[in-house]
């Protein structure tokens, strides 16, 4: 699967050759992504292929299909041509493909020859197989653009773009196409958001890579944080995307990824239940351990305390950063409004937001990208400073981001260190 695993972790055990050497090239088409304006939305601004069994498989929002190569040779084995740009990675296990299209389709193909096995319609039977102008593309009304994830038995995805026409997340049974569940909750959820201090209802059209953590099911949304379903029964859980300027405030992206206790998205890290949290150490801490704990020096924190960015006290002769891993992170940024709205607090409950300094960004900049995770560690490609990062206001295409370092963090043993 895209990054791997159903986490989407991006790690595996396997290790590369200590000298690497080209084996061919193909040239392909500039990718045409669906939503090329907006870096949280832009999921489909490159080529993403999974490999498995001795092929290459490769998705196409130009060709509208998915092509297997040859991963020795690079010669074209197949191509499977849909009705609508494929925009996602597709799924490969057991010898058999499964990916969406714009055309609103799962489909389902053998892996060594192409023949398609079944393909299953994401929108219900009581609405027509409408066609029309989608990000410039000839598509379905409702195209299937959250990105399949493979479980056991089920594949799941989503498809619809405008909720008040109906937006669906799905679990289909992987050997037959059959329908297990339709969830049409999503498209309208109440108080789902809050918007500048004010609670609003809102709709949540499946678009990014669809993840198990936690054992959830979590549907990206694009610019919204990931809802979270049961698999068995497609029963969302309690939801509500919040909106502020805060570092730690959670924002969304249409990629999330994670291991057995943390998950990351849009910028912010989080457990994936309350237990994870007991593997943090707990605070206030000192301004030199504060310092250690985000890889930073005393005056670096010092900067953050002239700025209130952090607060501290004196206690026992010590200068302490009133900083808890542990607290909710929604909470614990100054300014933040006081109380949560019942499904807010039922939330940050179930799915702890960790306020790790430095692992945080800032989330007026495009510095969304996943981290790797292991089962103690994650990893991040960061800038050195905002500069480096910053999306001009006006831009009307996404840049690929430029990174300057690599950071590790220690997740388990209760600490935090770069």
């Amino acid at each position: 699967m895209w990054r791997g695993d159903a986490s989407r972790s991006g790690a595996t055990a396997h290790a590369l050759p200590h000298e690497l050497k080209l084996q061919w090239t193909r040239t392909l088409p500039k990718p045409d992504p669906a939503f090329d304006y907006h870096f949280r939305l832009c999921a489909d601004v490159s080529y993403e292929p999974v490999a498995a069994s001795g092929l290459l498989f490769v998705p196409s929002n130009v060709s509208d299909s998915v092509v297997a190569y040859d991963l020795a040779t690079g010669a074209e084995k197949w191509r499977f041509v849909t009705e609508g740009p494929v925009r996602f990675a597709p799924v490969v296990a057991g010898g058999r493909v499964w990916f969406g299209s714009d055309d609103g389709f799962l489909y389902c193909v053998d892996a060594a020859s192409g023949e398609l096995k079944w393909k299953t319609r994401g929108a219900p039977a009581d609405r027509a197989d409408y066609r029309m102008l989608v990000n410039g593309r000839l598509c379905s009304r409702w195209p299937a653009r959250g990105g399949a994830l493979l479980v056991g038995d089920t594949v799941f995805f989503g498809c619809g773009v405008w909720p008040s026409e109906g937006v669906f997340a799905l679990a289909i049974d992987a050997n037959s196409g059959a329908v297990k569940w339709r969830n049409s909750d999503i498209a309208q959820i109440s108080d789902g958001l809050e918007e500048h201090g004010k609670l609003a209802d809102i709709g949540l059209p499946p678009h990014g890579y669809f993840a198990l953590l936690g054992g959830k099911i979590a549907m990206p949304s694009g610019r919204a944080i990931a809802a979270f379903l049961d698999p068995l029964t497609g029963k969302l859980d309690a939801y509500n995307s919040f909106y502020g300027k805060g570092s730690q405030t959670p924002r969304g992206s249409w990629a999330v990824g994670g291991n057995a206790d943390f998950w990351f998205q849009g910028g912010s890290v989080y457990g994936t239940s309350p237990a994870a949290m007991e593997k943090l150490p707990a605070g206030p801490l000192t301004v030199e351990d504060f310092a250690k704990l985000c890889g930073q020096t005393t005056k670096w924190v010092e900067e953050l305390i002239a700025k209130k960015l952090v607060r501290v006290k004196n206690e026992g002769g010590q200068r302490l950063v009133l900083f808890d891993p542990r607290a909710p992170a929604i909470a614990a940024f100054p300014g933040a409004k006081s109380g949560l709205a019942p499904n807010q607090a039922a939330e940050v409950a179930a799915r702890p937001i960790v306020h790790t300094p430095g692992a945080s960004t800032r989330h007026e900049i495009g510095d969304v990208d996943l981290p790797v995770f292991t089962a103690s560690m994650m990893f991040r490609s960061e800038h050195n400073g905002d500069k480096g990062s910053v999306i001009v206001r006006g831009d009307t295409r996404v840049r690929p981001a430029t990174y300057e370092k690599i950071c590790a963090y220690e997740l388990g043993d209760a600490s935090w260190e770069i």
